[in-house]
């Protein structure tokens, strides 16, 4: 289906070109005369569309990023930093309890980045 494309939706989407993944609540933070229901909407429909997919790097978080190649996340725990990492799926295939199958998935690493360690 073809969707207007409305300056609520470029400006949603301009923010995932300067940051890695977004919650909802920072792209509300970041478009405060956007009302919050047209955010959630928008989402929806970039999630419906397969522009935006959702990830899980946090519990309870709902985190959203582009669609594109499938990746993983390193989480620095002090600055709250998301980056992009690359673990290859057969090395995480080799890691998984015996007769587990992996179906979906990534893997989300917890540590401190190279400013919060130094």
């Amino acid at each position: 289906m073809k969707r207007r494309y409305t300056q609520n939706k470029k400006q949603i989407l301009d923010l995932f070109n300067d940051r890695h993944t977004l919650t909802t609540k920072e792209i509300c933070t970041l478009l405060p005369k956007v009302e919050r229901s047209t955010i959630y909407r928008n989402i929806e429909r970039f999630l419906a569309d397969g522009i935006l997919r959702q990830v899980y790097v946090s519990q309870g978080v709902s985190t959203y990023e582009l669609d594109g190649e499938a990746h993983d996340h390193f989480i620095c725990n002090e600055c709250k930093t998301i980056e992009e990492i690359h673990i290859r799926n057969e090395s995480i295939r080799k890691s998984l309890p015996d007769g587990a199958i992996m179906q979906d998935g990534g893997v989300v690493v917890h540590g401190m980045c190279k400013d919060c360690s130094i």
